[in-house]
């Protein structure tokens, strides 16, 4: 929810003494009417200006969009990568001359020379967005930050959307945005094939957790994701992780702001190779060409049926004594039996119960311990105890067999449809 100038003063203020990496590096005041900030982080980015075009390729809004490009790169970095940097940099400066528009405006930080130790993904996207929260505190207004990347297209309502949910819905201060890899732009059929798997991996797991109840169901793509100023002020931020930064970031937000999805626009993030992260499309592409890629294997949908038997019992577990407790645990599965035991859940729970008031307080402190991080902990020891993976269609037709007999017939990439129309029409 939206705040007054004077509160967001005082977050950023704090922010800025405790979290930010460095000082703000744009000197040029916002324009008035900014609403939203864009960065997008760029390092060894060959593409940098086909998203550039993209977004003035989009409907234009009423309220004015600034995009923030944060081009970036460590210390001792090849010097072909700083050469094309700094082509990139004069490249991007001259084409904005002709391409800034009355609701698009575009800047450039070249962040060159960072720390070996956190120079990635996570630290440039800190870069952005907190030069973001900066100029919405100049602005006195608590805008929203939202993230892309420099290897995408988007769609051409993505602007009109984003201002929909964001702007015009205030309310919403957390969100993440559609994303479909686009696959008739990859020519190399095993390619395709490669991420046709990854992207129903991950969106079979996203409704796997959907089916189970948890109310942070959301995926975690750093290109489609965004956070209102106070929010990403108070919770401490962007992370300075090389990978798994979006990850980390949007639980950490989740149990403390309303979450919006804009899912009648869509990002089109790239299908390529990549190892300039330890994981992520790029390098689960890259595995999958060499031959040693596993996302062809998932969870298994009981491991989704456990986790939901845990969290139909949250209420229950409210006020709760520890004998009570050990009664309460008796009936559910064993997955999650151990999985409590091992994380000393009993412990946690005291601790919740004695600082909760109300049941709605519980339910926040709960969530809080099981965060996205913590489901995913869950997931694996149920996989690695209980449950073997076992090939990701399979997983997804048995999730969808639960309310379409015809998912039997399904393939890969008539399953993959069905589960982003199933994401669309998550609210």
């Amino acid at each position: 929810m939206m705040i007054k100038a004077s509160q967001l003063n005082t977050i950023t203020q704090l922010y800025f003494q405790r979290y930010a990496f460095q000082k703000v590096v744009l000197t040029a005041p916002p324009q008035p009417d900014t609403r939203m900030i864009l960065v997008i982080p760029s390092h060894a980015e060959p593409a940098l200006l086909s998203t550039l075009v993209s977004l003035t390729q989009c409907a234009p809004t009423s309220c004015h969009t600034e995009v923030i490009s944060v081009i970036n790169h460590g210390q001792n970095a090849d010097e072909q990568v700083v050469k094309l940097h700094e082509e990139t940099l004069q490249l991007v400066q001259e084409w904005k001359k002709a391409h800034s528009l009355k609701h698009l405006s575009f800047q450039e930080i070249y962040a060159k020379d960072l720390p070996k130790k956190h120079a990635g993904v996570g630290l440039a996207r800190k870069i952005g967005m907190d030069e973001a929260l900066w100029r919405f505190n100049l602005l006195g207004y608590d805008g929203m930050i939202v993230c892309l990347d420099a290897d995408c297209t988007v769609s051409k309502n993505y602007l009109r959307e984003l201002e929909k949910v964001f702007v015009q819905q205030s309310k919403n201060d957390l969100g993440v945005i559609h994303f479909e890899h686009d696959l008739d732009s990859i020519q190399q059929e095993n390619l395709k094939e490669g991420i046709i798997y990854y992207e129903l991996f991950l969106r079979y797991y996203i409704q796997g957790l959907s089916y189970a109840q948890y109310p942070f169901d959301f995926h975690t793509i750093g290109s489609s994701m965004a956070a209102r100023a106070s929010l990403y002020g108070k919770q401490g931020g962007m992370n300075r992780k090389k990978a798994g930064e979006d990850f980390y970031f949007l639980h950490k937000l989740a149990p403390h702001g309303k979450a919006g999805k804009v899912n009648r626009a869509c990002v089109f993030p790239s299908g390529r190779v990549s190892d300039r992260v330890p994981f992520g499309t790029g390098k689960a592409q890259g595995d999958w060409l060499n031959g040693a890629s596993k996302i062809a294997q998932t969870y298994r949908f009981e491991i989704f049926e456990d986790l939901k038997q845990l969290l139909l019992s949250v209420e229950r577990c409210y006020q709760l004594n520890a004998s009570s407790w050990q009664q309460q645990l008796a009936h559910l599965p064993q997955s999650v039996h151990s999985f409590l035991q091992e994380n000393t859940f009993e412990e946690a729970l005291e601790e919740m119960n004695k600082h909760s008031k109300t049941l709605s307080g519980f339910r926040k402190k709960f969530f809080q311990w099981l965060d996205g991080f913590k489901v995913l902990k869950f997931v694996h020891h149920a996989r690695d105890r209980y449950y073997p993976n076992l090939p990701v269609e399979d997983a997804a037709r048995n999730l969808l067999l639960k309310k379409y007999p015809e998912a039997m017939d399904l393939n890969p990439v008539e399953l993959l449809n069905v589960y982003r129309e199933l994401d669309r029409a998550a609210h």
